[in-house]
């Protein structure tokens, strides 16, 4: 609630701000916009006061998301990497007309967890005394 210059009391403030979560599910962004400027006319802002504040901190939130989303990608690009098929294309070339074969397949569950049980003793972790 920075984008005003009027001091704003932290009950009312603080119930907006969790009614907005609701208000945006609801009403998405314009609901939420509507809710914001509404609080600002009740506080004795000009409409035209209370619409700026309220867009110039939805633009701050996007601009701010875009920013973390950006640095996201730049620092874990390298964990997305599509490989490239043989042929040069996605799926192209013979290789998409290789049949698998099928081998033995993976264990089946219920083993897995036995066998994962029966190799681990349970009285460290304090459920068998």
């Amino acid at each position: 609630m920075g984008s005003i210059a009027i001091p704003l009391p932290f009950g009312p403030t603080f119930a907006l701000e969790l009614s907005d979560n609701f208000t945006g599910l609801v009403g998405g962004d314009v609901g939420s916009t509507a809710t914001f400027v509404r609080y600002f006319q009740r506080r004795g802002l000009a409409v035209s006061v209370a619409v700026t504040a309220t867009l110039m901190t939805d633009v701050a939130g996007t601009i701010t998301q875009a920013i973390l989303v950006g640095t996201a990608y730049l620092v874990s690009r390298d964990a997305f990497k599509i490989p490239s098929s043989p042929s040069g294309g996605v799926g192209g070339g013979s290789s998409s007309r290789t049949r698998w074969r099928r081998g033995p397949g993976p264990p089946r569950a219920g083993r897995v967890a036995a066998e994962a049980v029966a190799h681990e003793p349970l009285a460290p972790c304090g459920l068998v005394e």
